[in-house]
């Protein structure tokens, strides 16, 4: 026997007994219940839009949204760099940002200046790749092991072309200005040599967005959308929403790995009587530079209200680029988890930290601290033993 329908009925008679109940003053009270959180949520909104955020957290302003193995969860992601010989914690950074694309130069030109070295060689894995934070490693003196998304053992990096007579001497240097210069001359310096090669300076198109020719950034958010309504998914720069061709508000859902920002809005699509995306929902990538674009899923006449073709907020002008062939260590990149995950294992299994105690920046980062220097005195103890320590250097 099911005792689906009996529960069902059971549900259907609590509902009825307690619709009976509520009194006139009851159901105000539920109403003004509800406009209290309309109005706090809105009051959220107003803020992330103010701020240019995507997301809040009432429990830790600093916090981020995060995927762990368990889903996801309100927290902080932390870069850590491992000496290859001890394999002892040799500095830490603490982020909000929830993937590991463009940490690399951040945590490692600490490192560099820490150790005093001319030139610093790290590895990390996939999650690190990201070819202009790549860009950037090299110009500081620090050459980038990352594996490849898709399996090679090759990147491409390329740097905004300056013209300069570079010296013999910038060529032999190591100060990141001198590399940079380089670099952005197409001319690989000295201490390059072998990490880099196919120097070549290329022209390439590229798309800018001319304010003069395009009435967006002077528009109010009626005049946005209004806009939007004639055939084109509109952004305010100033508060981060995107109008849409059917007049719904599409907001910033991630950051793409090519610096685009992509904007969605599912439940604008549930009762949408038109089809403006090619994808499943209403989802739009927009450049930061872009303020303005027509419609990829339907076939609309792109005229404004008086007849006169919109005009394109974008035109395009050729630029030289100085473009370089990475090739990363592989045997280097192979021993990766040898040597970075040892640390992590050992302060979440031996030390118990799985979490962070405290809240915001400055309190998560001291936390860290203490627990990269617990570990270190533990291995320190493991290699040298007790009596060692007090006659070790500073």
């Amino acid at each position: 026997m099911s005792i689906y329908p009996l529960y069902m009925e059971e549900l259907d008679a609590y509902d009825r007994e307690e619709g009976r109940k509520l009194s006139r003053d009851g159901l105000q009270q539920k109403l003004n219940t509800c406009k209290e959180r309309r109005k706090r949520y809105g009051d959220y909104r107003d803020s992330l839009e103010s701020a240019g955020e995507s997301q809040i957290s009432l429990t830790d302003s600093d916090s981020r949204l995060m995927k762990q193995n368990e889903g996801f969860c309100a927290g902080y992601n932390v870069q850590t760099a491992v000496d290859a010989e001890s394999p002892m914690t040799a500095g830490f950074q603490v982020t909000n940002n929830p993937t590991d694309h463009g940490q690399i130069t951040a945590i490692a030109s600490e490192v560099k200046k820490d150790y005093d070295v001319d030139i610093l060689e790290i590895t990390a894995d996939k999650g690190y790749e990201c070819p202009e934070d790549h860009a950037d490693a090299l110009a500081c003196g620090i050459v980038p092991n990352v594996i490849q998304r898709d399996g090679s053992y090759t990147e491409e990096v390329t740097f905004d072309y300056k013209d300069a007579d570079i010296t013999d001497e910038q060529k032999a240097g190591f100060r990141p200005e001198d590399l940079r210069a380089c670099l952005e001359a197409g001319i690989i310096p000295d201490a390059c040599n072998g990490i880099l090669t196919g120097a070549e300076i290329i022209e390439v198109q590229k798309h800018i967005l001319t304010t003069t020719d395009s009435a967006v950034p002077n528009m109010s958010p009626d005049e946005m959308k209004a806009k939007a309504l004639e055939g084109f998914f509109v952004r305010d720069a100033a508060r981060n929403p995107v109008y849409c061709p059917q007049g719904e508000i599409l907001r910033q859902k991630s950051e793409k790995r090519n610096g685009n920002i992509r904007y969605c809005n599912k439940l604008a699509c549930r009762k949408c009587p038109d089809k403006c995306t090619s994808s499943k929902f209403k989802e739009a990538d927009f450049s930061k530079d872009t303020l303005i674009k027509a419609v990829d899923g339907r076939k609309k006449q792109n005229i404004t209200n008086d007849n006169t073709p919109l005009k394109t907020p974008k035109v395009t002008a050729v630029k030289k680029i100085a473009r370089y062939v990475l090739h990363p260590d592989q045997e280097k990149m192979n021993n990766r988890k040898c040597l970075s995950e040892h640390p992590f294992g050992t302060i979440k299994r031996t030390l118990g930290q799985y979490c962070f105690l405290l809240k915001g920046f400055v309190k998560v980062e001291a936390e860290t601290g203490l627990f990269c220097l617990s570990y270190n005195m533990r291995r320190a103890i493991n290699l040298k033993g007790v009596p060692a320590l007090p006659a070790a250097p500073g």
